[in-house]
């Protein structure tokens, strides 16, 4: 009997590899990364998600249209700790807070589990009757080609009684009319998160500084506009500057940022979608893709070859590597956002001390007698070009 008790993720692939693009999976996504815990993703073509389900016991999420036949959906995950095989994002969420009370709560404060549902239900009233169809016309062009193309169009035809080609806008005014209805959607949850930053006194988030269930839904439904519109689209560039700017500051944020990662990318097999057992040393991890880092082979052989020992301390989340501790700790400040060194004078912030003693000694500092606005963890922006960003 084996005793890897890494959770199984089952996910929808996209023809092209190494996309997770599903709103749904995005949200059991984000949770399984907040909480650091260790999982691997099977992905399945959306024909074989039932026989799936059925297979490893996952329960039904609804019936199909006869309501009768039971309907199975993903995400599903299956647990080997406890044997059990989970259905639908929001039942996924409560029994990740369960089974593993040491990790972050996705809902929190406690006892707030209707509200999160209830905030579900704004999100899709405010936002999918807008870009729904056009990004599942859209998502049909990149899913692979065959079966997954067909069950598609005929599940999704029947559902909204007409082609897939049709689904998108008619006219150039109804697309016009659609794009300022979804801004005015957008707009609306953002009022709802001024709120949540008056209450709670700072904060990206709907529950203050850190994030919940509510959070990892609105981030599931924009990465599937990333996904669908294309992250360098006009539609994605206007969602990231709408609001000013509100929503490239959500995604970006560093709770959310690192949950677009892997809870510990060495621990996932070559199926997965951020693997990285089969990729070049210079590859980082970003939510849908590896990117190369802003180095060379030769740069990097130099480095191996001016230390005098063996690395000995791994970042859990890019793979860098550190012959002392306390280089390791000031890097995954960079991860994580944090800058705990201030300048008295001006107030900016910095990851390492000397960058903060090199800041005080420069010009810069002199020029600027007003004290910089606050860059803490909350509204990291300028991330470096080395990390994933979703701007």
């Amino acid at each position: 009997m084996s005793n890897d008790t890494t959770i199984i993720f089952y996910d929808i692939p996209y023809a092209e590899p190494n996309i997770c693009w599903s709103s749904n999976t995005w949200k059991t996504r984000f949770c399984l990364n907040y909480k650091r815990l260790p999982y691997k993703t099977q992905w399945v073509e959306y024909p074989d998600i039932e026989s799936t389900c059925i297979k490893i016991g996952a329960a039904p999420t609804d019936v199909k249209e006869d309501g009768i036949t039971p309907e199975y959906t993903f995400p599903v995950i299956y647990d080997p700790t406890t044997q059990r095989a989970i259905s639908e994002s929001f039942n996924i969420a409560i029994y990740l807070d369960t089974t593993y009370p040491d990790t972050p709560r996705v809902f929190s404060p406690t006892h707030t589990q209707s509200l999160h549902s209830a905030f579900d239900d704004l999100i899709t009233r405010r936002t999918f009757p807008h870009v729904g169809m056009r990004i599942r016309q859209l998502v049909f062009e990149r899913l692979p080609h065959g079966r997954s193309q067909e069950y598609f169009r005929r599940t999704r035809e029947s559902w909204f009684g007409k082609k897939i080609e049709e689904f998108g806008p008619r006219t150039e005014e109804e697309r016009i009319r659609k794009w300022s209805d979804f801004e005015k959607g957008l707009d609306a949850m953002d009022r709802h998160y001024q709120i949540a930053k008056n209450e709670f006194g700072g904060g990206e988030f709907i529950c203050g500084v850190d994030p919940t269930y509510g959070d990892f839904i609105l981030a599931g439904f924009l990465m599937w506009c990333k996904t669908g519109f294309g992250p360098e689209s006009g539609e994605w560039k206007d969602i990231l500057k709408w609001q000013d700017g509100k929503w490239a500051r959500f995604l970006a944020s560093p709770p959310l940022l690192m949950s677009s990662m892997p809870s510990n990318p060495f621990l996932l097999d070559s199926t997965d979608s951020m693997a990285l057992s089969n990729r070049p040393p210079n590859y980082v991890v970003t939510d849908t893709a590896p990117i190369a880092l802003n180095t060379t082979e030769n740069v990097r052989a130099q480095a191996e070859r001016r230390r005098g020992t063996a690395a000995k301390f791994f970042c859990e989340f890019c793979g860098a590597s550190f012959t002392a501790r306390h280089n390791l700790t000031n890097h995954l400040s960079l991860h994580k956002g944090v800058r705990p060194f201030a300048c008295e004078r001006c107030g900016r912030t910095f990851t390492v001390q000397r960058s903060r003693d090199r800041h005080r000694e420069s010009s810069s500092c002199l020029q600027n007698p007003e004290p910089y606005p606050d860059r803490g963890p909350s509204r990291v922006t300028n991330l470096p070009s080395f990390l994933p960003s979703f701007q």
